[in-house]
């Protein structure tokens, strides 16, 4: 968690949730970078999870290298190929 820190620190100025969670709840469309919510942040993950199950017009974008159980929910799953230099 303390690349996750860092780049909420430099982004947002502090270190913490970046949006209302109450957000996840009227959300049209959640695009998730690099993140294994699922697994790793569950309580968030299930919150969007139920929205989601509620109204199939929610999307849920997943950038992710892996496969993960967010990305298998996931009506788009970016997986990010990396390339040794």
């Amino acid at each position: 968690m303390s690349s996750a820190v860092a780049g909420y620190i430099q982004s947002f100025g502090s270190d913490g949730p970046p949006c209302c969670y109450d957000d996840l709840d009227i959300t049209d469309c959640a695009f998730l970078i690099g993140t294994n919510g699922a697994e790793c942040h569950p309580i968030v993950f299930n919150r969007l999870l139920k929205h989601h199950q509620r109204n199939h017009n929610v999307k849920i974008i997943v950038v992710a290298r892996r496969c993960t159980p967010t990305a298998k929910i996931a009506a788009l799953h970016l997986a990010i190929q990396y390339r040794s230099a």
